[in-house]
Parts: structure tokens; sequence; C-alpha cells
């Protein structure tokens, strides 16, 4: 197990080491990975625009569907896993568009307004099982109608959270959110925007990140970022904040977004 392999892990703090211990042992974790597609953009890289299965077995196993579009700091699927959604900072103001799977084109469908109209970048989209749709900034999190854009705020994180990246729901409506302040997890209250801290993930985080739930299982994964094109994508434990890297991306040049296109169980 990782505490055998390091007890430091166990008995003072999970840091990156304890991360990539637990890749290399993940048969005696455990670490189920779901068959499932990811849809990717990185920021460093002409943004790309590329594919990887959920559990991607190597840096060469992706699939690049276009590159030289606009930033996405927020990306998610609707309900049916139909519709890729995202909000485009550039030009500002914020657009929300849509994203042809097989072009990687933008398709606007409104400009960001009401509340959070004035908001310099939106780094989180999220849809709830309920059908309701978040959209969040680094500071606040607001309510979006996917046909019209329009906007109403939910709340502000609590000062200590800092600044939260992105967000993710689980169905059962449970709403996490990554604070690259506190390189760690938080749950987030959907009704007030209050945030409850999980714990570290064990990086030191910068810039855009990307985090994305399997709706199927349950399994929050992620692209996290630490600057210079250092990156890792990870499996990540809603309970305890720790995470199990799955593959260094830092080849790859990576700041990245990313959706895992699948739905709620019925």
């Amino acid at each position: 197990s990782v505490c055998g392999e390091d007890p430091f892990c166990c008995s003072s703090s999970w840091d990156a080491g304890c991360a990539m211990i637990a890749r290399d042992v993940c048969d005696i974790c455990d670490v189920e990975i779901n068959d499932a597609t990811v849809y990717v953009i990185n920021m460093r890289s002409t943004n790309l625009f590329f594919t990887m299965d959920l559990g991607i077995a190597g840096l060469d196993d992706r699939n690049i569907i276009a590159e030289g579009g606009d930033r996405l700091f927020a990306m998610e699927f609707d309900l049916d896993a139909d519709t890729l959604y995202g909000i485009d900072p550039d030009p500002e103001p914020n657009v929300l568009v849509t994203i042809d799977l097989e072009t990687g084109e933008f398709n606007e469908v409104a400009t960001i307004s009401g509340d959070a109209a004035g908001e310099s970048t939106m780094g989180g989209l999220a849809f709830a099982p309920d059908g309701t749709v978040y959209a969040s900034s680094s500071s606040s999190l607001y309510t979006i109608d996917i046909n019209t854009a329009q906007t109403t705020l939910v709340g502000d994180y609590p000062s200590d959270a800092g600044l939260m990246i992105d967000i993710a729901i689980a169905s059962d409506g449970t709403m996490y959110g990554h604070s690259i302040s506190a390189n760690g997890l938080y749950e987030i209250d959907r009704d007030n925007a209050d945030a409850t801290f999980i714990g570290e993930h064990g990086f030191t985080t910068n810039f855009a990140q990307g985090i994305s739930m399997d709706r199927e299982t349950d399994t929050l994964y992620a692209t996290l970022y630490s600057g210079g094109g250092e990156g890792y994508y990870v499996q990540w434990d809603t309970e305890t904040g720790e995470t199990t890297v799955l593959l260094e991306t830092t080849p790859w040049n990576a700041e990245m977004t990313m959706a895992i296109r699948n739905s709620y169980p019925e």
C-alpha cells in the first residue's frame, strides 16, 4: 500500500510523491477506471483540442481533433452527454459556446449576461442531475441559463477558500471545487456557495486547471497544472482530497481543461 511504501503519506500529509506512489501501486489501491472518453483543451499548446480514454495508458494515446482555436477555462457536457458547452473568454466579454466534437469549432450561444456579466474569467461549468446548470468564477458561484447565458448569483465563496478554479457535480448533487490557493478540494453548498475543505491534492497548482466527474461511477478526475508546462492527470478521492497520478502530462507542455463524456445513471 501507499502507507507501506512511505508512512509519511499516512502519518503526516499527502503530497506529490504520495500521488506518484499511488499510481505505481494502483493494483493494490484498487484504482478502478470506467470506459469513457475525455475531451481536452491544452492552452499551452496552440489550444490543442483532443480526446483521450479516461484510463489513458500513455502520452501517445490521444486523438487530436483541432488546434489554433480560442482558450476555454470552463467546459462540460450536458446531462445527455450530447453537447459540449464552454465559456469562451476571447475576446471579452465571456461568451457561452458549444464545441463541435468533430472539428473543435466554437458555436456561440449568447454573451454571458446578468450577475456574472462583469466577471473577467469564468473557470467552471457544471450540470446538476436536477437540471440546474452552474458557472463559476474564482470567487463566486452562479446559475446559468444554458439557452440564453443569463446568470444569477448564488453566492461568493468563503475568503479562506481562495481561488476556486473549477467545479464538478456528483450524481447525488454534491458539488466539488478545486482551489488553487489551498491546493485542494472543497465541497460546495449549491444553495449559497459555502465551501468546506476536504483535503490537499499534493501539488502546487497555478493558472488554468480542469476537473470533471465520471458520472457513471461518481469518480472525480482532474488535469492539474503547476506552471512551466508541468502537469498531471489524476484521479481524485472526494472523501480525503488525495490524488492518484494516472499520467504525468509535462511532455505535452500541458495546461488543460477537461470534460468527461457520459451521463448520470437513471
